[in-house]
């Protein structure tokens, strides 16, 4: 028996197993997120099953998150925040102020509901978890001024980052190692990095600048990704790699 999977080219074999006792058994192990589709094809051909569907969704992590884009709410500086997640439940603290409250998580959509001990203040966020632990959606802060009089509320995207997907060691000796192209040297920067994907900065000589360098574990070493901070490369790169090598967060 064979284990197809349907591309963009159609169907196409991917394993093959042997049948024992009526039955067969295999491992798939999905590369991202998304809806895969399979069949299981006999030897010849001539018998072919029904398509298969396994949808992968990224999921929520627990551990801290570091709000890195809020495009609206500036006087509150929302970005100053630390954001804990820790199963069903989550806090934020705001200079001094705790909001603490439930998440709900459907699929690879999230939303909290956070309040002050004394109710005075609000957070709720809706949005999606997207994979290597990036949160992206919307947030309304609310609350009632010292004065008692007025109440605000603004609402802002928002995106965070979460804790790093594990992966290999990638400690500034580490990525020291990898050859930069002649004239350049490693900055001791410490790099930013999430499961096989890394960023580091070099200089080159005589340059006042820095530049970041992208860096994709092979299976034995690091070694340098090429491209540029295009569209093209922003489809490629988990968010949170794309956007320390492209943006000034």
């Amino acid at each position: 028996m064979y284990l197809q999977r349907k591309g963009s080219r159609g169907w196409s074999d991917i394993q093959a197993a042997r049948v024992s006792s009526g039955g067969f058994k295999l491992t798939v192990k999905p590369t991202g997120v998304g809806t895969y589709s399979f069949r299981v094809r006999s030897q010849s051909g001539a018998v072919v099953s029904s398509t298969l569907y396994l949808k992968v969704q990224a999921q929520l992590a627990d551990g801290p998150y570091r709000l890195v884009y809020v495009n609206g709410c500036l006087t509150y500086r929302l970005w100053e925040g630390k954001l804990t997640i820790r199963g069903a439940a989550a806090s934020f603290t705001l200079r001094g102020a705790k909001f603490t409250g439930p998440v709900t998580r459907t699929g690879s959509a999230v939303k909290l509901a956070l309040r002050t001990a004394g109710g005075r203040g609000a957070i709720d966020f809706t949005g999606t978890v997207k994979p290597y632990n990036f949160l992206t959606g919307k947030l309304t802060f609310s609350g009632i001024h010292d004065t008692l009089e007025t109440g605000f509320t603004c609402t802002t995207p928002v995106d965070a980052y979460g804790p790093a997907v594990p992966g290999p060691s990638c400690a500034l000796s580490v990525i020291k190692r990898v050859r930069l192209p002649a004239g350049a040297t490693w900055e001791d920067s410490a790099p930013v990095c999430t499961g096989t994907w890394a960023v580091g900065w070099s200089r080159y000589r005589g340059d006042e600048i820095p530049s970041s360098e992208v860096l994709k574990w092979n299976g034995t070493a690091w070694a340098l990704y090429p491209g540029d901070c295009s569209p093209k490369y922003e489809a490629i790169l988990p968010v949170f790699i794309y956007r320390s090598a492209c943006w000034q967060d």
